[in-house]
């Protein structure tokens, strides 16, 4: 699963030369009856300079997190957090692994 995160809304805490976040990632999987069969969570410390906070800005970031699934229907959920502001992004994407 690839998940893209667009950086322009994201705030930053500024230390020195670098601006720092932390985000959670969290990437949960239910079956078809609604059960959960996977949950995951990743965090990504980011310590950015100017240059890389202006480019990724501009791209986002993507992050890849594997998920073994047996063939059906599921509906991923897809949970972001950002440590300095608290604000939460999330997205639900129902997929069908073929048989």
């Amino acid at each position: 699963m690839l998940i893209h995160l667009e950086l322009s809304a994201v705030r930053f805490r500024q230390e020195k030369d670098l601006y720092l976040n932390k985000l959670s990632f969290v990437t949960v999987v239910f079956d078809g009856d609604g059960k959960c069969v996977i949950a995951k969570e990743k965090e990504v410390e980011l310590k950015l300079r100017d240059a890389t906070l202006a480019k990724l800005a501009q791209t986002g970031i993507t992050m890849k997190t594997e998920v073994d699934l047996k063939p059906g229907t599921y509906l991923l959920r897809e949970i972001v957090r950002d440590s300095e502001s608290g604000q939460l992004a999330a997205l639900s994407r129902t997929v069908e692994i073929p048989y």
